[in-house]
């Protein structure tokens, strides 16, 4: 005998005739689902909300109002095996879209945008080889601050006479206001040395 779905017994639904479906495709956890409660994985997953997926799965009733299908499809999305099956076939329909994701992931690494190239291949190492990732630490790293050498580059540019509109394309709007002041800190910091000299009068 057919196993009865909860909602249907509730509505005196006769559960239909038990029918040998094809299984191979499936995963363990829609396995175990009823076949009205794969219906409603395979709904939600094309795009339907819940009252959507559960009425056209064959829940509830033709007069059945929207906020009676709305209760079903809110109890119906709580079954642990439910829960299970959708979870099961989102993972498969992720991994099926693979090959379309790969094909954006090329195209971004011929983009002129450096910072889209360069998130493109920080998700390509991080999938492929997460060790490229990781630092070893046997190996000697300089590191180089930024600032310090941007303050740099900017006083070697206004002492050759650089103009206002290639600095601020050089170093950015901003950048250009923020190092800027950090020059003035740093100027208006700077201790100045005066030789004090002693003169003895001659009384």
């Amino acid at each position: 005998m057919a196993e009865v779905d909860p909602d249907d017994e509730l509505l005196g639904i006769k559960p239909p005739a038990l029918v040998e479906t094809e299984t191979d495709d499936l995963g363990p956890a829609m396995r175990v689902c009823l076949p009205k409660e794969r219906e409603f994985v395979l709904n939600m997953l094309a795009g339907m909300n819940k009252a959507q997926a559960a009425r056209h799965a064959g829940y509830g009733l033709p007069h059945s109002t929207a906020e009676t299908m709305a209760k079903t499809a809110l109890r119906l999305s709580q079954r642990p095996r439910v829960v299970a099956a959708l979870v099961e076939e989102a993972q498969k329909a992720l991994r099926s879209m693979a090959p379309e994701a790969i094909g954006s992931l090329r195209e971004l690494l011929t983009t002129f945008d450096p910072k889209a190239k360069l998130k493109a291949i920080e998700v390509i190492l991080a999938r492929t080889d997460p060790a490229v990732q990781r630092i070893d630490q046997n190996v000697k790293v300089e590191v180089v601050d930024r600032d310090a050498e941007n303050l740099k580059a900017l006083r070697a540019f206004k002492a050759s006479g650089a103009t206002r509109q290639f600095l601020e394309e050089w170093f950015g709007y901003s950048g250009l206001l923020r190092y800027e002041k950090m020059i003035a800190v740093e100027d208006a910091a700077q201790v100045i040395d005066v030789e004090y000299i002693e003169v003895k009068s001659n009384d």
